[in-house]
């Protein structure tokens, strides 16, 4: 889509960013409404909302920017209520014993959307254009709602018997908003899962893009490779809940330490990769990158025919949403361009790339399950406030990564800036964090 239109970088990274401002929103308030109604009610909803604006982003595109971003705020309005209501159907369907490899196989879904866009994006293209995928995507959302919905009780059976006789949801100013706003867990929380929104909405919006500027890949070629770091992701998400539980039931190690231990390894894992991607392969791979965006500039400007393709984002949540990263790659010869990287650095950064996903996965167990454990059906309100400061601070590094790239062409600086966010995520979580409960 970014090439049918002719969008710079800029723009390309203000329209990935729109769908995130909405989510960001609901995100907020959708925690609350988890909490204070039927979870189930509150997701069936959204999943409604954002299928139906994904439905409408073609048409949207075609009129100009300003519709495009109102379309994509407004799926992202839609979608911003998912995570908090699955923390609070998490909360109140699962038992604890197994709560975080159900909350680390629900984190999973994403990634597996992911991975199956990724692969059948470019198909679906190729076959009919871009277009065709949003209506895919935006069609499977109501197919998936059909069959889910019969299948969940209105109202969540291990919290119904612990609320009061009469009991009535609390107004949004009634929550005790100083208490979590001067409560440093809640300050840690937020610094692990904002960083976690730069790194996840940067590689998701910018991979494919990464592969094709550094290493002169066209988008099928950028397409698969990014397939992999999601492979990985989905399996370290999966075997941080599976351990998280493991440790926690057979008390191993107290709560605490199992999520500070998890939190450890998934923010200096990726930091060490990123770092090394930026000073060693990859930051050879400065010069590397910048030759090979050069090369790409002149080859665009001077080039008859290009593919028009969508790196696309995975539907978070067992249903696809479209895109999420617009079209990230350039023209398909520049696979033929020699001499831009040599195969060994391209080795070493899918190789990277894919270690620093997989790492980033075992915060599910870690900071992403602490909401889990220091409140009850607050725990969605935790959660919808963190979620959205991590869709803020995606958003923003989304759009900051596409002004980098168009000033400097550097992927060094961006992979630098993500690094010394982790670091920084981990030392807040290892001194404020804990497990021991802070909220009803």
């Amino acid at each position: 889509m970014g090439v049918k239109y002719g969008w710079s970088d800029t723009v390309k990274g203000a329209v990935s960013s729109a769908f995130n401002l909405g989510h960001t929103i609901t995100n907020f308030y959708g925690g609350y409404l988890a909490s204070a109604y039927s979870p189930k009610l509150v997701l069936s909803l959204g999943v409604v909302v954002w299928s139906a604006f994904t439905l409408l982003t073609p048409p949207a595109a075609a009129l100009g920017l300003w519709p495009l971003f109102i379309v994509r705020a407004a799926m992202g309005l839609g979608e911003g209520v998912a995570y908090p209501t699955m923390q609070a159907i998490i909360k109140g369907w699962v038992p604890r014993e197994r709560r975080s490899r159900s909350l680390s196989l629900m984190y999973s879904g994403h990634q597996i959307g992911s991975i199956l866009s990724l692969l059948w994006s470019p198909l679906l293209i190729a076959s009919a254009g871009v277009d065709l995928m949003f209506y895919v995507y935006g069609l499977a959302g109501f197919v998936w709602i059909a069959f889910w919905h019969p299948l969940v009780s209105p109202e969540p059976p291990l919290l119904r018997d612990h609320l009061p006789a009469g009991f009535s949801p609390p107004k949004m100013s009634e929550l005790p908003w100083r208490t979590i706003l001067t409560n440093r867990v809640f300050w840690a929380l937020m610094a692990c899962h904002s960083t976690f929104g730069i790194l996840y909405n940067t590689a998701i919006s910018w991979m494919p893009r990464y592969y094709n500027s550094a290493f002169g890949l066209d988008v099928r070629s950028s397409s698969f490779l990014s397939v992999l770091p999601w492979v990985a992701m989905a399996c370290g998400t999966n075997i941080s809940g599976w351990v998280a539980d493991y440790l926690i039931n057979r008390k191993l190690l107290t709560t605490t330490r199992t999520r500070k231990l998890l939190q450890l390894a998934g923010s200096v894992g990726p930091a060490v990769c990123l770092l090394y991607l930026a000073w060693g392969s990859g930051g050879a791979g400065q010069g590397a990158a910048g030759a090979a965006t050069a090369l790409h500039r002149a080859a665009a400007a001077n080039a008859t025919a290009v593919d028009a393709a969508v790196a696309a984002a995975g539907e978070a949540h067992g249903v696809g949403r479209g895109l999420n990263a617009l079209e990230l790659g350039g023209p398909s010869h520049l696979a033929a361009v020699a001499g831009v990287a040599d195969s060994a650095e391209l080795r070493s950064a899918v190789l990277l790339m894919t270690l620093t996903m997989a790492f980033l996965g075992l915060q599910a167990g870690g900071f992403a399950s602490t909401h889990q454990d220091i409140a009850t059906r607050m725990a969605s309100v935790l959660f919808g406030t963190t979620n959205a400061s991590a869709s803020l601070a995606g958003s923003a590094f989304v759009y900051l990564v596409g002004v980098i790239l168009d000033s400097t062409g550097s992927w060094s600086l961006v992979f630098q800036i993500i690094a010394a966010c982790c670091l920084a995520s981990c030392a807040a979580f290892l001194t404020l964090g804990t497990s021991e409960p802070q909220f009803d």
